[in-house]
């Protein structure tokens, strides 16, 4: 029978392979595969990680051949993570640890004589998926000591299962911004006129809907430049990137709408209005409902991006209603929302700069605010219905 490598016929690999791709909906994700794959390369564990573990973070890994608790996995993120040799794989090459340090060198080390010497697991075979510039999925088998060298029939079995976890990979990164923004479209049904953005924790786009991407492309106050969102005009973009980067600084301590902001467009009168929200970081807990991890390629902050006809006049009468303004101070809200400066608030409703100022007063103290700033981010977030 024809084979996929020296030790395996095709129908083994066929097993495995079908198993991998069905490993996202078991219980216990991919216990079926890992436990295939153990006696096919006599591996004493085989894991499958998500998401590396680091210091103060376990990871998202599933093992088999030997169960790890989530202490015993946070123990291995804070003393031995930063201290693995078996790191920067080439993207999709099978390599073995043997190739990348020798076996005496090995064993002068901190990480094999406190982690794998105990674990009985010197040697170790891997290969390593990439995302971008970072890995997205590894995949790793273990023997001891003892046991024979991983070969070329191992390497094999590794390098023809590259595409099939890439393959993977790619669904559950499609699954995942599916699932994000059914979540964000499920909090504002109401609101299908409104872009979104999502950003990763260095604030560089993963994912926009149909509303953001056709913004975009249009680049009339908003852009893309190098994945990260950007405004044309360079004071908007100063005050845009204080505001991402105070999001994305606030964590998941408060997922809560922090700030919002009225951006001119050049090209047209009127403004873009963005609500930024913080988004709580996804636990590293596995299911196999929802293998949402907390990487680099998750979202940490959401941009919703209205179209400029949020704050029209009809919008007056609401206003007065929610806040108790009066005519005067309503109209004077909406106008400082779309963009216009007292002056030109004065010139265009045939008042002094001190009527104006008057008015603001009356305002802020309805409110319970104290700056212009403060003011429209108020009457945005209230208005566009995103709290």
């Amino acid at each position: 029978m024809p084979q996929a490598g020296s030790d395996v016929d095709l129908a083994q690999f066929n097993q495995l392979v079908v198993a991998l791709y069905n490993g996202p909906r078991e219980s216990s994700p991919w216990e079926a595969f890992l436990q295939l794959l153990q006696p096919l390369l006599r591996a004493r564990l085989t894991v499958i990680t998500l998401s590396r573990p680091r210091p103060n973070h376990a990871g998202l890994s599933f093992i088999g051949g030997m169960h790890f608790d989530q202490s015993s996995r946070l123990r291995y993120a804070n003393d031995f993570s930063e201290l693995d040799p078996f790191v920067g794989l080439p993207d999709g090459q099978a390599v073995t640890l043997d190739d990348m340090v020798s076996r005496e060198e090995l064993r002068q080390s901190l990480f094999y004589q406190r982690n794998l010497a105990p674990l009985d697991s010197a040697q170790v075979l891997g290969v390593d998926i990439y995302r971008g510039a970072s890995v997205g999925m590894s995949l790793r088998a273990t023997r001891s000591e003892c046991d024979p060298r991983f070969a070329g029939t191992e390497k094999r079995i590794f390098n023809l299962l590259s595409p099939h976890l890439r393959q993977v990979l790619d669904w559950l990164d499609r699954d995942r911004h599916r699932e994000w923004e059914r979540s964000l479209y499920d909090s504002m049904a109401h609101r299908l006129d409104v872009g979104i953005i999502l950003l990763d924790r260095e604030l560089h786009i993963v994912h926009c809907n149909p509303v953001a991407r056709h913004l975009l492309d249009r680049a009339d106050a908003l852009l893309e430049g190098r994945g990260r969102l950007a405004a044309r005009e360079t004071g908007a973009n100063r005050q845009l990137q204080r505001a991402l980067q105070s999001c994305r600084d606030i964590g998941s301590a408060r997922p809560a709408l922090t700030e919002a902001l009225s951006l001119p467009r050049p090209d047209s009168e009127g403004s873009v209005y963005l609500v930024i929200k913080p988004l709580a970081a996804v636990g590293a807990e596995a299911s196999a409902e929802r293998l949402q991890l907390d990487d680099d390629a998750a979202p940490r902050v959401a941009v919703y991006i209205s179209i400029p006809e949020v704050l029209t006049p009809a919008r007056q009468g609401l206003l007065q209603q929610l806040f108790g303004f009066t005519s005067s101070e309503a109209r004077l809200t909406i106008a400082l929302a779309n963009g216009l400066s007292l002056d030109q608030i004065a010139e265009d409703f045939c008042v002094s700069r001190n009527t104006v100022r008057t008015h603001l007063r009356g305002a802020f103290q309805k409110a319970g605010v104290r700056q212009q700033s403060t003011l429209v981010s108020l009457v945005l977030r209230t208005i566009a219905g995103l709290d």
